[in-house]
Parts: C-alpha cells; structure tokens; sequence
C-alpha cells in the first residue's frame, strides 16, 4: 500500500494546485462538530438520497440498535429528512466531512462504513463521493461494507472524477470488505473491474423485503391533517419527474377533483424550483387551487404540492389510490395494498426496473400513459391482487445480517 498512498499524495498535490490556480477553495463555512469531551465507537453510512436511506433503513435499524450513527451525504437537502429517521444521528454533508475529517474521525470512532446502496464503483453513479472518505475509514481499521448494490452506469461527470477513478479504483474495491449487491449483472460488473469473487453475495433488492410484512406509517404532523380529509377520496401521484408526468395526472385528475377528491403530487426533485413553478403554472391555467406542505397548512384546496423531503410515506399511508413516478419505488404502496399505477418506458438503468417487471408481470399494477387512463384508473374499482415473490428463504436484511456474522464482520463483533 505504500505505492498507493505515494500516489495519493502526489494527486493531492496537484489538485490544490490546479484549484489555486483556478482561484477556488474550500468552503468556509462553519460546521456544527460533535462534543470533543467523549469519544465512542460508531457505525457511519454513506448514503445520497431519502430513497436509498428508506431502502435501507431497516437494515440500519436492525445493525445498528445501540450503537451510534454518523450518517454522511453529499446533498445538504436531505440532512431534515434523514434525521427524522434517526433522530440521534450526526448526519453531516460529504464537503462538511472534507473540511474536518480528523475531527470527526478521532471524536467518532468509525468500526464500520456502510455504503446505501451506490456508489458500487467510483463515480459512475448520480452522486458526489470522494475516495478520501474510504481511504480514511480503511485507515480507522473500519470494515467497509456496501450494501443494496446497484450500479447506474453514469458517465464521469467531470476530469478530476475521470482522473481519481482510473487511479483508485483498484483500491477502493480492495479497500471495500464486503458488497451485497442487487443482481447478477452488478456482480458481474464488479468481477470485470478484478475485484474478489469471494467478498461478493448476490441478495434481491432490499426494497422487497417490505411486501413480507404489514406497513407501518411514522406520521409526521402534516400528514396527520390529511385526517380531517377523511370524507374524501386522496389520489397521491409521487415521485413525478419532469412536465410530462405533471401534465399526464393534472389532466387526467380534473374529473376526480371536481368531485370532491383530493390530488397530491410530489415531484421526485422539489428542490429544483422550476418544477414547482410549473405544477402551479398548470394548475392555475386550470383554475385549480392548490396549496403547498411547506406551508403547513393543508386547507380546503383541491391540490396538496408536496415540497419537502421525508412525507410521502405518510402521505401514501393515508391516500386511496396511488400513481408512481417512472424508475421509482413501487413497493411501498403496494406494501399498504394501495391500488397502485404507473407510466410505460422505464429505464434498464434503475434498480428499480427489476421491480416494475415484477409488479407488471404479477398484475399488481396498471398502466396509464394518457390522461384518460388516469380518468380510467380513478373510476374503476380495483381488487389487490395475490403477490408471489421470488424464491427465496429469508428476507433479503436477514441474508446480510447473517451472511455478515459468518464473515466476522457484524458491528457485534467488532465492537
């Protein structure tokens, strides 16, 4: 490892360099460190998004009961909704972590580093991740595990990515003890780039496991006033993306809300302004009232815009029917046996593809492609369907659980 950490060095070097002289630097903005007075052993989580914290959750729950919990992101809008999660969490973002990483590190002891789901190879997936993160936690003697594995396949975003991936990549898949990974293709993948056949299990997605079990809803206290809605019928369309889909369940939801039914919609990136911008642009071209969950104040309107993180579980807990956004989490509504839709032409890219094909070849959802479909779906009087998962012994947590135990590389017995 000495030839690694001289490169390691050597890369540092020119990358403050080249930031110099492009005039950049760091952040200077002040982070909130933890009590230096007590430092304790703890399990940290790299992890991007609420989906793949939600996918990944009751694994986290389970592993990690007692022990404490540092959760790194590289989007500062999801730190809200990932502490909901875990109210006791230190959740900090990936250039936080960057800015004070000894700190951190000698305050919160890393025993594991847990990866959600991506990144499974360096920068090919949808978000920032650092190698400096792994080569710190493998430094703290942490095992490094990367569970839910999936691989989007995304092209390097930019040189210094390009640069840092043919450098350590070699590296970084030694470094990584364990993957648990999602399909065949994504261990094949793994093989491809040399990394060890024997550190790698194949376990059907997380986001399975749910179907076994009755849904539970943690309401949030917006949620709860949908109660006062209890007379009326609530379609929820979640994780929309782009005007298209906007369009598609406006239009097809003009007869549901004359009547008296409530529409939700939840754009996948509330963050992105334009979006909301647009959903009120088409509502009022269509004399449609509405108000936003960020307002805290769900009144009388026909139109609830869900604008915040971490609500639609809830708030697919307490709808009727349910229309899911292309390439997004199907399981969930169907776990609390809500008729459930969605729109042709998913991608091979998303994780989530596997299970539309499930869903769509055991008939647990309908298809709707115009506004007249949607009309259709909203009218029509839907039984739930019998749902016949895939072979298989236990649940997809408890295969890692206990594959993780046979590894000795469980927190219990590393701590």
């Amino acid at each position: 490892m000495i030839f690694e950490s001289l490169v390691w060095k050597v890369y540092q070097c020119v990358l403050h360099m080249a930031l110099r002289l492009k005039g950049k630097q760091l952040s200077n903005k002040e982070i909130k460190l933890p009590d230096f007075s007590t430092t304790k052993d703890c399990v940290w989580v790299f992890c991007t998004t609420i989906g793949e914290l939600n996918s990944c959750h009751e694994f986290l729950d389970n592993y990690t009961r007692g022990l404490s919990l540092v959760i790194v992101t590289d989007k500062e809008i999801y730190k809200e909704s990932f502490l909901r999660k875990f109210p006791d969490a230190y959740v900090i973002t990936l250039s936080e972590y960057k800015k004070a990483s000894k700190q951190l590190t000698t305050v919160l002891r890393p025993v594991q580093f847990i990866i959600c789901e991506i990144p499974c190879l360096l920068h090919e997936s949808p978000c920032r991740f650092d190698y400096q993160i792994i080569r710190d936690m493998h430094y703290h003697k942490a095992s490094i595990i990367v569970i839910n594995g999936w691989l989007y396949k995304d092209k390097v975003s930019c040189r210094q990515d390009y640069i840092e991936k043919k450098l350590f990549e070699p590296y970084y898949l030694r470094f990584v003890d364990y993957f648990f990974v999602q399909n065949y293709f994504v261990k094949n993948e793994l093989l491809a780039k040399g990394c060890d056949a024997n550190k790698i299990s194949v376990i059907l997605s997380f986001k399975f496991d749910s179907l076994y079990k009755e849904a539970k809803c943690t309401d949030t206290v917006d949620a709860k006033n949908l109660e006062a809605y209890s007379s009326r019928n609530i379609f929820l369309a979640g994780s929309l993306s782009g005007n298209v889909e906007f369009d598609l369940v406006i239009q097809g939801s003009k007869s549901f809300i004359d009547n008296g039914g409530l529409l939700i919609i939840a754009p996948r990136h509330p963050e992105i302004d334009s979006n909301i911008v647009y959903i009120v642009s088409a509502l009022e071209k269509e004399n449609i009232s509405y108000t936003k969950l960020s307002d805290r104040n769900i009144n009388n309107q026909q139109v609830l815009i869900v604008d915040t993180f971490g609500d639609l579980p809830a708030l697919l807990y307490h709808s009727d029917k349910v229309y899911i956004g292309k390439n997004h989490n199907l399981i969930e509504p169907l776990s609390m046996g809500k008729p459930v839709a969605t729109s042709d032409g998913w991608s091979h890219q998303f994780s989530t593809h596997e299970i539309f094909k499930f869903c769509y070849d055991q008939n647990l959802i309908e298809l709707c492609n115009t506004p007249e479909d949607i009309q259709s779906f909203l009218l029509c009087n839907r039984e739930r369907t019998n749902i016949y998962l895939p072979v298989r012994k236990d649940s997809s947590v408890n295969l890692v659980l206990e594959e993780l135990k046979s590894q000795g590389l469980s927190v219990a017995q590393k701590c």
